[in-house]
């Protein structure tokens, strides 16, 4: 729904996939700057995202705090019910850009990280547990969920945009397909 913008990839040597630098997080009108120096994998294949704030630091402390979610040994989890997430209500992630005047901010639906699972602790009461989790930098299917992320193999070029939903029954749009041919990327168009 928005521009596409290319991020940095800073894979290192020995890793295997996409990654960027870490994020600027926001949720419910505030704004994390995450402690832990990591760089974020990015892989549609992970059941859930971990957010780049140390287990034990101050920066999870204060995005517990702040937020109003719930910390359960590092899961983090609604506090209510799976169904009682506001629809509106999205976690934010703020991407600078290769073109240093550029940056992406996606914003995921945090009803896309509901386990629809059980509350398998009583004691915490009616609470939704999602598929985010704190230490390491992974963005996964709950992430891209709200991402659109095209990647080049050959030259390691990445980039994202606001992804959206389309409406039930509206099918492919087959104008805004491009399948590339040899010698030619997103970063060329």
């Amino acid at each position: 729904t928005g521009p596409l913008v290319q991020v940095p990839n800073v894979i290192t040597q020995g890793e295997i996939g996409f990654y960027t630098p870490k994020p600027i997080v926001t949720f419910n009108g505030h704004t994390f700057t995450p402690d832990q120096n990591v760089t974020c994998l990015l892989d549609s294949g992970t059941h859930a995202d971990y957010l780049p704030f140390a287990y034990d630091g101050d920066g999870v402390n204060e995005f517990f705090n702040a937020s109003g979610l719930i910390n359960y040994y590092g899961i983090v989890v609604y506090n209510g019910s799976c169904e009682s997430i506001p629809q509106n209500l999205t976690m934010g992630y703020t991407f600078l850009g290769v073109n240093p005047n550029q940056s992406i901010t996606i914003d995921v639906p945090l009803r896309n990280y509901a386990r629809g699972s059980p509350n398998f602790n009583e004691s915490l009461g009616d609470v939704c547990f999602l598929n985010m989790e704190v230490d390491g930098c992974t963005f996964g299917a709950p992430f891209l969920s709200g991402a659109l992320l095209a990647v080049d193999d050959e030259d390691g070029l990445i980039a994202l945009a606001q992804g959206s939903v389309s409406e039930d029954g509206c099918g492919l749009d087959v104008d805004s397909l491009h399948v590339f041919e040899a010698e030619e990327s997103f970063n060329t168009m």
